[in-house]
């Protein structure tokens, strides 16, 4: 068994993050990172999805191009499924090795499942917790996932793993239950858990760097401030920018950008647009969003989504941006740099008139 501290990361922690085998490396040599292979089932599904649906669009394609060009299907969705499955199991296992909790397949397991969502049993989340009231629509059976997930880190950690786990998660069901989970972990495994939100990972990273560094150089830098609280106000503020999480028909969760941007945004970019902000609030005062482009478009690489951005959500980008600038002047380039960084998650690859099925996989 390892001294090391182990790091779980959910599935939205995946896919807020590009380059997940880059971030993983991050973390050197303080923390064991860790999958559960339920979040890489989920991924799998993710990437049939988004290939069924370009091959279910050849036909049209074909016929709104006939007579100009030729496009020829040169896979099925079966055989493309099934190069799916190994290249993203391929992939994960590249980056995690053999640090992929099994997913339980048991009919205990699943039987487990049902009675903790009859019960709504964390991370189930019940109607009550939900704020769902009398007549309400209920949470029916969301945290079947989490469930999931939750059940085979307590199986897994039970028997084997490090001492200290910490789960990575933006999911309300693990963050807002997380007194009762961490309860349940321990009397279980016997072990310690901590349920951190995903800007977490930033602190972890910089930490192992910062330890790294001193074992190397056997020395101490002087500490820097204690902005973990700005940090995490950053994350939820600017993300309130960019979006909100809705539940479809199926019970999946989805991110609906309020905007596009076809052209990455850099720190320069942010410092004009947190400039002007406060400017186009006042000319919108009264309404009760604002589109994006009007914010954002400093020229054309901004368009707008179906919904624009909520000005209480401006408002308070605004009021962050001028508290960063009052109490961490030293600090604004990282700022707009994070701000940056954080909105370029709405970066979306400009649309082509034809599909190529070149066997690559975004990770």
């Amino acid at each position: 068994m390892s001294d090391k501290v182990a790091v779980v990361v959910d599935t939205n922690f995946i896919i807020q993050n590009q380059k997940l085998d880059k971030k993983i490396a991050e973390l050197q040599d303080m923390y064991l990172p860790y999958v559960t292979q339920v979040s890489v089932e989920e991924r799998i599904a993710q990437q049939c999805k988004e290939a069924k649906v370009k091959i279910e669009s050849i036909p049209k394609v074909q016929d709104d191009y006939r007579g100009i060009a030729t496009v020829k299907l040169i896979t099925s969705y079966d055989r493309r499924a099934k190069e799916i499955r190994s290249e993203v199991q391929a992939a994960y296992k590249k980056t995690f090795g053999a640090r992929i909790i099994p997913l339980l397949r048991d009919s205990d397991t699943y039987a487990e499942v049902l009675e903790r969502a009859f019960v709504k049993t964390p991370p189930f989340i019940s109607d009550e917790a939900a704020g769902v009231k009398p007549g309400g629509k209920s949470t029916s059976d969301k945290g079947f996932k989490d469930s999931l997930i939750w059940l085979s880190m307590l199986h897994y950690f039970k028997d084997s793993g490090e001492k200290r786990v910490i789960f990575i998660s933006d999911d309300n069901g693990f963050r807002n239950q997380s007194s009762i989970l961490c309860a349940e972990f321990k009397k279980i495994t016997g072990k310690e858990i901590e349920i951190r939100e995903n800007s977490y990972f930033r602190e972890l990273c910089q930490k192992s760097t910062t330890d790294s560094e001193e074992k190397k150089t056997g020395s101490i830098k002087e500490p820097l401030p204690d902005v973990r609280s700005i940090r995490e106000r950053i994350n939820a503020v600017v993300n309130a920018v960019c979006g909100f999480e809705d539940e479809d028909s199926w019970g999946e969760y989805q991110w609906v950008r309020y905007f596009s941007i076809n052209k990455t945004v850099d720190s320069k970019y942010m410092e004009v647009v947190m400039s002007g902000l406060d400017e186009v609030i006042a000319e919108h005062l009264f309404s009760k969003t604002i589109p994006a482009v009007k914010v954002l478009g400093l020229d054309d690489r901004v368009t707008d989504g179906d919904y624009g951005i909520p000005i209480e959500a401006l408002e308070d980008f605004s009021r962050l941006y001028h508290d960063v600038r009052k109490k961490h002047p030293e600090f604004i380039q990282q700022f707009y740099t994070t701000v940056s960084s954080i909105i370029n998650g709405n970066y979306v690859v400009p649309p082509i008139k034809y599909n190529v099925f070149d066997g690559e996989l975004p990770f």
